[in-house]
C-alpha cells in the first residue's frame, strides 16, 4: 500500500465482497467511494463505500441475470517453457464436469501486446458450460510481466511464441486435465494467426482450429497496414519483421507458406471490412491450401470490421457440423436450456450473445 492512510479503508472494503476491489469513483469530499468488485465466476458488483463509518452498501450488478447460474472458476497456473522461461496463464474447468481427460480449447488472446486477466470471461464461461477445458496463456510478448517479457516475443511470431502455447498444452496433458486427442486452438487477431500456425505448422497437436480475423501472410499484412496503423509501423517492424528487408523470414513465419500441410478441420472468419486487406485475400489464401480445401471453411461476414460486430449486432458464423473437439453434449447450467432447432452442444450460455463458430 503506497499510502498507509487508506490501508484501513481497503481492509474494510475487502470485507464487503470476495472479488478484487477497484475504486472507480469518489465524491469531491473524498468521503464516498464507488467500488467495483471483479470476480471470475460472476459479473462486476458495485458498492458505495463510506469512509467515515467504513461501511459499504451494495448498489447493483453489471449482469444481474447471471446471479441464478452456477458459473465456472478461473484458476491461475504457470509452467516452464522449453527454454526455461516462466509462462503464466489461466484454466477454466467445466462446473461439476470433472478435471481429467477433458476436451480442451486453447483460447489465444490477440494483440499480441496484450494479456489475459483473471476475472469474468464470457468466452471461458461459454466453453466451460459446454464441457470444455478453456486454457488461456500469456505467452512471451504479452504485457503485464515486464519489458523483458514483452521483448522476448520480438521476431518470434510462429516460433517461440507458438512454442509457449504448445508447452501450455503439454502441461495440461501432463496434469491429466486435457485429452491430447481433443485439443482445439482458437483465437482472434494474433490469436487467429496462432490458430492458423497451429493448423499449418503443428497439425499433430490440434484436432481442429478456428481463426477469427487472423493474418495468414505476414508480408502482405505489413505491406498493407491502414493509415491509422502507420504510427505503429516501426514497432510492428521491430516486433514482427521488416517487409523490405525480411521477406524470406516473414514468409517462413506465415501460415500460408505451409498451407498444404493443413490436415485438420479449419474454420476461418473474416469481416469484409477488415483492415490491412486481409478479407480480400482470404479466398486466394484458401486456394493456396490445394489439397486442404475440403478441410478449410471460410466465412466472410458482410459489412463487418475487425471484430465482426456492427452497431452492437453480433455476427452470425454458420455451423456445418461440430467445430470444436469431442462429442460433448449440451451442458446447460441451472436454468439454461437448448433453444429449439439447435443440436446438442449449442445451448445458449449465460452472458454470451450471438452464436458460436
Amino acid at each position: 500500500m503506497l499510502d498507509p492512510s487508506v490501508e484501513p479503508d481497503f481492509k474494510a472494503i475487502r470485507a464487503l465482497h470476495p472479488g478484487d476491489p477497484q475504486p472507480v469513483g469518489r465524491d469531491e469530499a473524498d468521503n464516498t467511494w464507488l467500488i467495483a468488485f471483479t470476480d471470475d465466476a460472476g459479473p462486476v458488483q458495485y458498492y458505495a463505500y463510506d469512509r467515515s463509518s467504513r461501511t459499504g452498501s451494495f448498489l447493483f450488478s453489471s449482469r444481474p441475470e447471471l446471479s441464478r447460474f452456477d458459473l465456472a472458476r478461473m484458476e491461475p497456473f504457470s509452467f516452464k517453457a522449453r527454454d526455461g522461461l516462466t509462462v503464466h496463464g489461466y484454466v477454466t474447468f467445466p462446473p461439476e464436469g470433472g478435471r481429467t481427460g477433458l476436451p480442451t480449447v486453447l483460447n489465444v488472446h490477440g494483440g499480441p501486446q496484450a494479456r489475459d486477466v483473471w476475472g469474468w470471461d464470457p468466452e471461458a464461461q461459454w466453453l466451460a458450460n459446454r464441457g470444455y477445458l478453456c486454457i488461456q496463456v500469456n505467452y512471451r510478448g504479452s504485457t503485464g510481466y515486464g519489458k523483458s517479457f514483452v521483448a522476448a516475443g520480438d521476431r518470434e511470431w510462429g516460433a517461440k511464441m507458438h512454442d509457449d502455447l504448445l508447452d501450455a498444452v503439454q502441461y495440461a496433458v501432463d496434469q491429466g486435465w486435457a485429452d491430447p486427442a481433443k485439443v482445439a486452438i482458437y483465437g482472434g487477431s494474433y490469436g487467429g494467426y496462432a490458430a492458423l500456425v497451429g493448423a499449418a505448422f503443428t497439425p499433430d497437436v490440434f484436432c481442429c482450429a478456428v481463426d477469427i480475423v487472423g493474418p495468414s501472410n505476414l508480408q502482405t499484412l505489413l505491406e498493407s497496414i491502414p493509415p491509422y496503423w502507420k504510427p505503429m509501423a516501426a514497432a510492428l517492424y521491430k516486433r514482427v519483421g521488416n517487409p523490405e528487408t525480411d521477406k524470406e523470414f516473414l514468409w517462413s513465419r506465415s501460415p500460408l507458406s505451409r498451407a498444404r500441410d493443413i490436415r485438420i478441420p479449419l474454420l476461418i472468419a473474416q469481416g469484409a471490412n477488415r483492415p490491412a486487406g486481409q478479407a480480400g485475400r482470404v479466398g486466394a489464401d484458401r486456394g493456396g491450401a490445394q489439397g486442404s480445401r475440403d478441410r478449410v471453411r471460410v466465412h466472410a461476414v458482410p459489412r463487418r470490421g475487425p471484430w465482426l460486430r456492427q452497431a452492437g449486432k453480433p455476427a452470425e458464423v454458420p455451423r456445418r457440423g461440430r467445430a470444436l473437439p469431442g462429442q460433448v453434449p449440451g451442458r446447460p447450467v441451472r436454468g439454461v436450456t437448448a433453444p429449439r432447432g439447435r443440436g446438442p452442444g449449442l445451448a445458449r450460455a449465460p452472458g454470451r450473445t450471438g452464436t458460436a463458430p
